[in-house]
């Protein structure tokens, strides 16, 4: 652009083109999702009603998430948008979740059809299947686990661009799969796991998680893994986690790494 259109462009007084736009937002070092998040955050709707439900979930506010189906309810009977049908079915079940009912689990079908069938994964595809995992079996979970691996490694742009949300997809995978003892496939989750190593090393939260995960699955699959070792090396991890002030997730690990030690008698 020139100087003249630069500065027209930033005070609002001008357009320009999508593939130009995209060469700006690459020279920033800025995602497209970045932007919007950014930009759209008051008003983005998919920002809105994650932000609301993990919240409302946490505080265990059934009343405030019965309001938030039905606000999403009805935004899909006014715009028809399959988003916010999603998001209706993923907080009716997550209200079944804290009530211990299954009043609502043929809504799991809405979102299994859903991503059975996606051909083209974002981020939103992706934070879709992070937070509905726990409702679907581990077949469905490799099988779809499959076709995200298909369009990201076709798509090598699609993968710098969403390596934070893969990694905490493999998370998420490798933590329900060790509480089901489904261990068929550890190794192979915790092989992908590692292989995001290199394209996250300018995150240290991914970077400390891959070395949690790592040493609890080396510790189920290796026999003659030092106890004392790895006892030290999740301490180290969790004291990490406290020093810089993630102090909900150290707690989580700790209470995790302790579930999988009665699981699996790690001696």
């Amino acid at each position: 652009l020139s100087k003249q259109a630069f500065i027209k462009f930033e005070a609002g007084e001008s357009d320009t083109t999508v593939s130009k736009f995209l060469l700006i937002l690459d020279g920033l070092n800025i995602t497209l999702e970045e932007f919007e998040q950014i930009h759209k955050q008051k008003n983005n709707r998919d920002f809105y009603y994650i932000n609301h439900y993990m919240n409302y979930f946490y505080k265990r506010n059934l009343e405030e998430l019965e309001k938030l189906a039905t606000e999403a309810e009805n935004e899909y009977s006014e715009t028809k948008n399959k988003k916010f049908k999603h998001y209706h079915s993923l907080i009716l079940l997550l209200i079944d979740y804290l009530t211990d009912r299954k009043d609502n689990q043929h809504h799991v079908e809405v979102l299994k059809q859903y991503l059975i069938n996606c051909e083209n994964w974002g981020y939103y595809e992706v934070t879709l299947f992070i937070n509905a995992l726990i409702y679907f079996s581990n077949d469905f979970i490799d099988g779809v686990y499959g076709r995200v691996k298909k369009n990201f490694v076709l798509n090598s742009n699609q993968l710098i661009r969403h390596r934070h949300e893969m990694a905490i997809l493999l998370f998420n995978i490798i933590e329900k799969k060790l509480l089901e003892k489904d261990t068929v496939k550890l190794s192979y989750y915790l092989s992908e796991l590692l292989s995001l190593k290199e394209n996250t090393l300018d995150n240290m939260y991914v970077q400390t998680m891959i070395k949690y995960f790592n040493c609890i699955i080396t510790a189920i699959i290796n026999n003659n893994t030092d106890k004392n070792e790895i006892n030290a090396n999740i301490s180290k991890i969790i004291d990490f986690l406290d020093f810089i002030e993630l102090h909900t997730k150290a707690k989580q690990c700790k209470t995790f790494y302790h579930k999988i030690e009665k699981l699996y008698r790690i001696e």
